[in-house]
């Protein structure tokens, strides 16, 4: 996705494990014969649940979770699509890898470098990745000009100093519940909507 000029966001940090994906919903899987998933895989009730506060407020993703090393963010889109066709889901980029640092200050620094010219952009990649080893293909240049309005980082771990006024905790045991989505949407000042029945789907 490419944003023009300077653009305000409601935004959703987004992590996988644990949120899309949960012990109850491998249980789930299991139940109706999926031997083979895993705890890791995403599951359509969680998805759903995302597909939710997407709708209900208009929020983009920046794309927060371990899986951003192997997919990119059209890929992922894509994938959560499968699951909820309804939804568009839109990523404005991934945060960077700072090898020993905590995500919260991967997730502070992306908010703070969005917000600069192209070429500032890209020189401060390049300084970090010599100090934090960066990855910085993560840092995806059509992050432009962007100002967060309103921000929501959904995470089963609490590595969050700097943005833990921002973050939402969900139990890797349930992942993202109803009630937890209901939260998020409020948060992103959006309006909450019925229950969703999941059906089909592992």
């Amino acid at each position: 996705m490419l944003l023009k000029g300077r653009e305000k966001l409601k935004l959703i940090g987004l992590d996988v494990d644990g949120v899309l994906s949960s012990m109850d919903s491998l249980h789930k899987a299991m139940k109706n014969g999926h031997a083979k998933s895993t705890y890791g895989e995403p599951h359509k009730m969680h998805v759903l649940q995302l597909g939710r506060i997407v709708k209900a407020t208009g929020a983009k993703i920046l794309f927060t979770s371990s899986w951003r090393g192997g997919w990119r963010t059209v890929q992922m889109s894509d994938y959560l699509s499968a699951f909820d066709p309804t939804t568009t889901f839109e990523f404005v980029g991934r945060t960077p890898r700072f090898i020993g640092e905590e995500r919260g200050k991967e997730i502070r620094w992306w908010l703070n470098t969005a917000k600069l010219k192209p070429n500032m952009f890209e020189h401060r990649t390049v300084e970090y990745k010599k100090e934090f080893m960066c990855w910085d293909h993560y840092v995806e240049l059509e992050n432009m000009f962007i100002d967060v309005e309103k921000l929501v980082i959904l995470d089963d771990d609490t590595d969050m100093k700097g943005v833990k006024q921002h973050f939402l905790h969900i139990d890797r045991e349930h992942g993202l519940t109803e009630e937890l989505a209901n939260e998020a949407i409020r948060r992103l000042g959006g309006k909450v909507s019925k229950t969703i029945l999941v059906k089909g789907g592992v």
